[in-house]
């Protein structure tokens, strides 16, 4: 997966992916490229063997330039010319090093959407709505700790046939008499045993094939849309970085089964509730064919910062501008809040003592 430098045509400075018009650009002349689409993106059929796949198809070995970092185990390919000497995930001092490394080709790729610029004013617009953030804290954004990086998933698809039993509760109203000898009536739930079959295709589940950073964090900035995945080129890589992934196939095999379980659950609970008032014990058989996975890499923006001793992430999806981040709640502020309510309180009190 390694970075291959691009040189321009024109007078020979090194190409960068350009957002904007999602070709290479010379940042020196301005010239553009357009990057070739190599003919789609591959799945690869579940049954041919994941252990072959993890294995042997289109591994090679690099020599790269790597930010390896100890405290969170993150592994991301820079640039050559990369200065970086913090991890963007968790802010710890790093060292870049040449290394050679084995690597497996993505099979597709979601190139950036968003580019530098938009993510500093995305950072600075969040900021603004954190009104219990400290004042200090609008000063924060340093475009040089925030990190471009393509993170690895797996991605699986699976046609279903799911057969499923369950308990089912119509409520039914009672009548009855309390101590008083009043009349009165309650609701109570008949339970009763309820059973269905059905189908479902899941296209695209994303598993990722990171441990390095929090799946909370991920899924917070939102879904990437698959079905614009572009073939895989190095060339969307150029000025971005690339985390490498270390989650086995098999793990995330079983963590997609997991996810499409859930899911096949609440399409259960979504059929009787149609019918019935409550669902419970939902039990399934599933029957899974045309099974098929991929790996893919995703954009996102990352940053690691200390504020006070205290060390926060802010994370952007590359795609659609998305954020989620922490941030440190002001202790001023938050006493002037609690201060103003009591304010208040004793007002409204008072007030409604005087004007009897």
């Amino acid at each position: 997966m390694s970075e291959k430098i691009y040189h321009c045509n024109n007078c020979g400075g090194i190409y960068e992916f350009h957002v904007q018009s999602q070709n290479l650009k010379c940042p020196n002349c301005g010239t553009e490229e357009e990057i070739p689409d190599l003919g789609g993106v591959s799945e690869h059929p579940l049954h041919l063997g994941m252990q072959h796949y993890a294995s042997d198809v289109q591994k090679e070995t690099e020599s790269v330039n790597m930010l390896d970092c100890s405290s969170c185990g993150a592994s991301i390919e820079v640039a050559d010319n990369s200065t970086a000497t913090s991890c963007p995930y968790c802010g710890a001092h790093i060292v870049l090093a040449q290394k050679q490394v084995e690597t497996i080709t993505p099979d597709g790729i979601r190139p950036f959407q968003i580019d530098q610029n938009q993510v500093g004013n995305i950072f600075r617009n969040w900021i603004k709505g954190k009104w219990l953030a400290p004042n200090e804290l609008k000063n924060a954004y340093q475009q040089d700790k925030v990190m471009g990086i393509y993170v690895p998933y797996w991605t699986f698809d699976a046609q279903v046939d799911t057969r499923y039993t369950c308990d089912v509760g119509d409520n039914y109203q009672e009548s009855y008499r309390d101590k008083e000898g009043n009349l009165k009536t309650r609701t109570k739930i008949r339970w009763s045993r309820s059973s269905g079959r059905f189908s479902h295709f899941f296209n695209d589940v994303l598993v990722r094939a990171t441990k390095a950073i929090k799946d909370t964090l991920l899924k917070a900035v939102g879904a990437y849309d698959t079905e614009t995945l572009k073939s895989y080129s190095s060339a969307y890589l150029s000025g971005f970085s690339a985390e490498r992934h270390n989650v086995p196939i098999d793990d995330a095999y079983l963590e997609a089964k997991v996810s499409m379980d859930n899911v096949l659950k609440d399409m259960v609970r979504n059929i009787e509730l149609r019918r019935h008032d409550h669902v419970n014990n939902i039990r399934l058989q599933v029957d899974y064919a045309k099974e098929t996975f991929k790996h893919v890499i995703l954009p996102i923006y990352i940053t690691a910062y200390y504020f006070k001793g205290q060390t926060y992430n802010v994370i952007i999806n590359g795609e659609t501008g998305n954020i989620y981040g922490e941030y440190p709640k002001s202790k001023v502020k938050i006493f002037l809040i609690v201060l103003a309510i009591l304010l208040v309180i004793a007002l409204v009190y008072l007030y409604s003592t005087y004007s009897q």
